[in-house]
């Protein structure tokens, strides 16, 4: 393809719509949908098969987060055959990672079409659209509680990624001060709704706002260990407030109390109390056979049967376990399903993000500080929940790491 007119305006036609895609993104999971096909479709109008002509920095970048998928992709697909389980019946990894590989495949295009990337004005908008996602977020959830479009949990997750996506702007000291105070506006908003949702799950964005406040405010001066522990110490006050504060609004009160009935009463029918349940199916499983695991159908009957061995009146205790589909942590999940297999899937794939924060935060630092964000959360809000297994939040893990990229390549003014 040649670089003419309507090609460049088609350009600006999909980022115009991704614009909006993402401003509506907490509405539905449709329209998550529509944001990662923007995605696809961008890298087909960008691309003009003349080689390689971005900078090959973001392009190492690029290649490290889909390189994690495919390892990831490999693994998975290893793990069904040797289950004989096919694709996305039983076990939706390999759905989940497939559609994060085509994201990750359109990621590696763009940032090769270094040729046709609009001004920097595109990204700066890209996140005002993050910052109205962010509004919507919270009146969604003021209004609706944890009624929300999807499953509450990657609900928040999914919002936090977009908080990590405007947080380095906030306290980057050389960003306008208006602009800072907008980025910030809207990261208030998006903390506000996951809060109002009320998912312990994505509470560990708290602890990287403060991280990443008291980083950046002394970079130069603290230790990245010293950080942590402030931000820790902080996050510690935080939770103490919060355990104080009337009507329990971040159900930590409730969490405390559904650990102690399950320990004085072996009563697992409690949020927290059956994932004490399914936290120790799932490890069982894994030891049993650490190597491929058990797989997801055996997974999924020895949940159904949880307790059935057990005398009558100790059975109900596990009536609410036997109501779930899965072991509610995405890392005993994959280890029971396909051992130290698809363990190694999971990592890889976190891996693969990693690597592609660290490489890309050496051409852009604003941008590899998001990625950095988005996959602390991704990897935090693992341990309470499987939120590969929902689609809303693959979706939304895709457009968040494409969006960093899409950013990072509509301004390709290094930053040190």
């Amino acid at each position: 393809m040649q670089n003419t007119r309507f090609r460049t305006f088609a350009v600006r036609i999909l980022l115009g719509i991704l614009w909006l895609a993402v401003a509506l993104s907490p509405l539905h999971s449709w329209i998550a949908a529509s944001s990662w096909l923007m995605l696809g479709l961008l890298a087909l109008a960008v691309t003009d098969g003349t080689g390689q002509q971005g900078t090959p920095v973001m392009m190492s970048a690029a290649t490290a987060w889909l390189m994690g998928t495919i390892i990831s992709a490999s693994l998975w697909a290893t793990q069904s055959i040797i289950w004989q389980e096919p694709c996305c019946t039983v076990s939706v990894d390999l759905d989940a990672v497939s559609r994060l590989m085509l994201a990750a495949v359109s990621v590696y295009v763009i940032t090769r079409a270094r040729s046709l990337a609009p001004n920097g004005r595109m990204g700066v908008r890209l996140l005002y659209a993050i910052v109205l996602a962010c509004a919507l977020a919270l009146v969604l959830a003021a209004v609706r509680g944890r009624d929300l479009p999807v499953n509450p949990i990657p609900w928040a997750v999914a919002m936090s990624f977009l908080v990590c996506l405007l947080l380095p702007r906030v306290f980057d000291a050389q960003e306008a001060k208006g602009r800072r105070w907008l980025w910030g506006a809207g990261a208030f908003f998006g903390l506000s709704g996951i809060l109002l949702s009320q998912s312990r799950g994505a509470l560990g964005v708290l602890l990287w706002t403060l991280f990443l406040a008291i980083w950046m405010h002394r970079r130069h001066r603290a230790s990245t260990h010293r950080v942590a522990a402030a931000a820790l110490l902080l996050s510690g006050l935080l939770v103490t407030v919060a355990l104080n504060l009337p009507g329990d609004p971040m159900r930590l009160n409730t969490a405390l109390q559904d650990i102690e009935t399950t320990v004085q009463t072996k009563d697992y029918n409690t949020s927290l109390g059956a994932r004490v349940a399914l936290f120790r199916l799932g490890w069982e499983g894994f030891v049993e056979s650490p190597w491929i695991g058990l797989g997801a159908t055996e997974r999924a009957r020895r949940i159904r049967q949880a307790g059935e061995d057990l005398p009558a009146d100790q059975r109900v205790a596990f009536t609410h376990v036997r109501e779930m589909r899965h072991v509610h942590n995405q890392y005993l999940n994959n280890a029971i399903d396909g051992g130290l297999v698809g363990l190694a899937g999971l990592l890889a794939l976190q891996g693969g993000l990693w690597v592609a924060a660290h490489r890309l935060g050496r051409f852009n630092r604003m941008a590899g500080l998001q990625l950095w964000g988005v996959g602390w959360m991704h990897a935090l809000a693992g341990l309470s929940n499987v939120n590969l297994a929902h689609n809303y939040y693959v979706l939304m893990l895709a457009l968040s790491v494409g969006l960093v990229f899409v950013m990072a390549w509509a301004e390709p003014t290094p930053e040190t």
